[in-house]
């Protein structure tokens, strides 16, 4: 578990073989909240099935744990025990804006509405259009700048645009994409979704 209290600390707890609390350390468990870090800017959090991603008031997008499916996004498969700082360009001037965390895949959305995507992408989870096993890196999803808020599933992603049209792409076996199509039949593409 994370959390973020009003004076913008990092607290995380719990399970922590993979580094998932990003303490520093793959202790087994954490049974009580554990601060993680100095800084006193974190704005935004996401836990993943054994990995973390936050956002900074700075904008400043950040990554933890297991990294075996490129869930990190820093182009390597290996684990990670702290936040590690994830950026697309060398001078790392984006702004993200909102993030979150699959199973084993992120989903973040920049300044300018642009949707990134990573991690693991079987499912078609990630919208770039493959079903390619990972990505250890941001991918940007479509062309579209208008992305406001992002929703991640175990195998599945969600994402609203600034319109306020609601979008759904991934595994749909159970009919989580709410597309009222036929069951099993995934997305790898973000699809809208009607009233």
């Amino acid at each position: 578990s994370l959390a973020i209290n009003t004076d913008g600390e990092l607290y995380a707890w719990g399970r922590n073989h993979r580094g998932q609390l990003g303490d520093g350390a793959s202790t087994a468990r954490k049974l009580s909240p554990v601060r993680i870090g100095s800084a006193t800017n974190w704005l935004k959090i996401a836990a993943g099935n054994e990995h973390s991603l936050a956002i900074n008031a700075a904008g400043e997008l950040y990554a933890w744990g297991k990294n075996s499916y490129g869930q990190l996004a820093d182009g390597t498969n290996t684990q990670q025990n702290s936040p590690v700082r994830i950026c697309i360009t060398t001078d790392c001037l984006e702004n993200w804006v909102s993030v979150a965390a699959g199973g084993n895949h992120g989903l973040a959305i920049n300044s300018v509405g642009e949707l990134y995507a990573w991690g693991y992408n079987n499912y078609g989870q990630l919208g770039d259009g493959t079903n390619s096993k990972q990505k250890a890196s941001l991918v940007k999803i479509g062309s579209a700048a208008n992305w406001s808020e992002v929703s991640a599933g175990s195998n599945h992603s969600l994402a609203i645009n600034a319109a306020g049209e609601f979008y759904a792409w991934g595994y749909n076996y159970y009919g989580q994409l709410g597309d009222d199509g036929v069951k099993n039949l995934n997305k790898n593409t973000p699809v809208l979704l009607k009233k």
